[in-house]
């Protein structure tokens, strides 16, 4: 009796690295702030980091969701890392190298804490 059934309330964040032009800087300088952030919510006890990508864009949105990804899981703990769905072009996602080999990585780097949605 009073078991809780509830789901357990989680906080996450959602990055795209978009770069627009009225808030332009060197892409370097974003990546790198974005994942101090993103290292900054993990000490902090946030739960998910989520990342969507696009491609053909000119304000630098993220097109390769899989080395952010692998970039997040070295800096963080405990944080789980998402994607979005995967946009990109069809050989990039079906090969076996590409979907098994590259998210088998991310999920090592990151301890076990990695969704792939294709």
């Amino acid at each position: 009796m009073g078991e809780n059934l509830s789901p357990k309330l989680r906080f996450g964040l959602w990055y795209d690295f978009r770069n627009p032009p009225a808030w332009h800087r060197p892409s370097t300088q974003l990546y790198c702030e974005t994942l101090e952030q993103i290292a900054w919510a993990d000490q902090h006890g946030f739960d998910d980091v989520w990342l969507s990508e696009h491609h053909f864009l000119d304000d630098g949105y993220a097109s390769s969701l899989l080395p952010i990804a692998a970039a997040i899981a070295a800096r963080t703990t405990t944080i789980s890392i998402g994607t979005g769905p995967l946009t990109g072009f069809y050989e990039q996602y079906v090969t076996a190298l590409k979907t098994l080999g590259k998210p088998t990585t991310n999920l090592q780097l990151a301890g076990g804490f990695f969704w792939l949605i294709p």
